[in-house]
């Protein structure tokens, strides 16, 4: 090639560089996990806003099942699979200001409507309704988020299942962020959406709910716009506290709701593991008909 021809090249390329073109813009500085923690906490706070209740539809489905090893030359699993209830629910998402110092500066809440189709038995009216007026914290025992899991399965995995679809942002409160090891683990650096691994510093790590201890998640990854500060997704695990092996899992991904510009839950996966009796239950939920309501409080 000629040396002339070739210095040319050298030269364009070395300015589409400098204008942004392969990379980010010349001068520019990306976030430092530092800012991008910092927004997200923002953005989680938007969450707790006492001028309006956040409400979806939820639709579930679930699969249950029970492997067991059978001898023989090679390792067989015979899986026999189980009696698993499909529900659809009313959610809503409330500020519980009195709870903010312990790391729940909302909460949420569940209404179940129909299990494998069958309409429920209603919630004393007005139901979730009256978070637009009531204070939430008087409404977490009835409409626990926890809730709404059918009891004629029996106890099962749901037990230690923890099926909150905007679980991941409580993560980010400033009262919560200090509990846990941050990692940025973004593969290119001119990515927007910032992939971040978290773990719990101690363990185990019980959260005080409004409900009483719960185990919730400790590790897993957050893809945070490292602008806005909102998550994307979010890949949660639950702690290993027997010491037993776990596949405990929980896979959100977010749409923004346009009315409002928050990111709402758009669906989720998860498994949870049951270990005595052994059995698996697998199930995706879809969420619709996102809104803001406003409030007013009595």
């Amino acid at each position: 090639m000629n040396r002339q021809f070739l210095g040319v090249l050298i030269i364009i390329a070395a300015a589409l560089t400098g204008s942004g073109i392969a990379g980010a813009p010349a001068g520019a500085q990306a976030p430092t996990l530092t800012d991008v923690l910092a927004r997200a906490a923002k953005a989680a706070a938007a969450f707790a806003d006492p001028s309006r209740v956040i409400f979806c539809e939820e639709s579930y489905k679930p699969v249950r099942y029970k492997d067991t090893l059978v001898a023989g030359d090679g390792v067989m699993v015979n899986r026999r699979m189980l009696e698993a209830e499909s529900w659809t629910a009313e959610m809503a998402v409330a500020p519980t200001p009195d709870l903010e110092a312990v790391g729940f500066p909302w909460w949420e809440f569940r209404d179940t409507r129909t299990v494998s189709g069958k309409p429920q038995p209603s919630e004393a009216p007005p139901g979730l309704d009256a978070l637009l007026a009531e204070p939430a914290e008087s409404l977490t025992v009835r409409f626990d988020g926890m809730k709404g899991r059918p009891e004629t399965a029996g106890p099962g995995p749901y037990a230690r299942a923890v099926m909150m679809p905007r679980v991941a942002a409580l993560y980010l409160q400033p009262a919560n962020q200090a509990r846990f090891e941050f990692k940025d683990s973004t593969r290119y650096s001119d990515e927007t959406v910032r992939k971040l691994t978290f773990k719990a510093k101690e363990k185990p790590t019980l959260l005080e709910s409004p409900v009483g201890l719960l185990i919730m998640p400790t590790s897993g990854t957050i893809w945070i716009d490292q602008t806005t500060g909102t998550v994307r997704k979010a890949l949660l695990r639950v702690e290993q506290f027997d010491k037993r092996r776990r596949s405990d899992w929980m896979l959100i991904t977010y749409g923004v709701e346009g009315a409002t510009g928050l990111w709402l839950p758009v669906s989720m996966e998860h498994q949870t593991e049951n270990t005595s009796p052994y059995e698996k239950i697998e199930g995706k939920a879809e969420y619709t008909n996102c809104r803001t309501v406003p409030r007013t409080p009595r």
